[in-house]
């Protein structure tokens, strides 16, 4: 027997690949990124204003403190003068009271 020749191969099919599928795969993607963004920035907003809320009520509870603090303030410089014991308390945290300013008005015109 002879050997047989060679027989040429025939051509590879052409193979085709449609963007489709990848395409479709990185809009997956990226929205499955962009939700997840937006959940995050939903919930740092949510945070933030749960903060903001305790912090004005810190804020109010330490304006109620200090209205409290001045009336005893207040009331021990009265003492002071008087007593002897409150008069020293005075002198060795060398307290003073000086009034909260009030709001100035606004200036108005004068016409002449």
């Amino acid at each position: 027997m002879k050997p047989s020749a060679p027989q040429p191969k025939a051509p590879a099919p052409e193979v085709r690949f449609s963007p489709f599928l990848p395409m479709l795969l990185l809009a997956l993607c990226l929205l499955s990124l962009l939700s997840w963004n937006l959940f995050l920035v939903v919930n740092q907003r949510a945070e933030g204003q749960r903060l903001v809320a305790q912090l004005d009520l810190q804020l109010k509870q330490a304006a109620q403190t200090e209205q409290k603090l001045q009336v005893i303030m207040a009331d021990l410089l009265e003492l002071a003068k008087q007593d002897t014991q409150a008069a020293e308390i005075v002198s060795r945290y060398k307290i003073a009271f000086t009034p909260p300013a009030k709001t100035a008005k606004p200036a108005t015109p004068k016409n002449p």
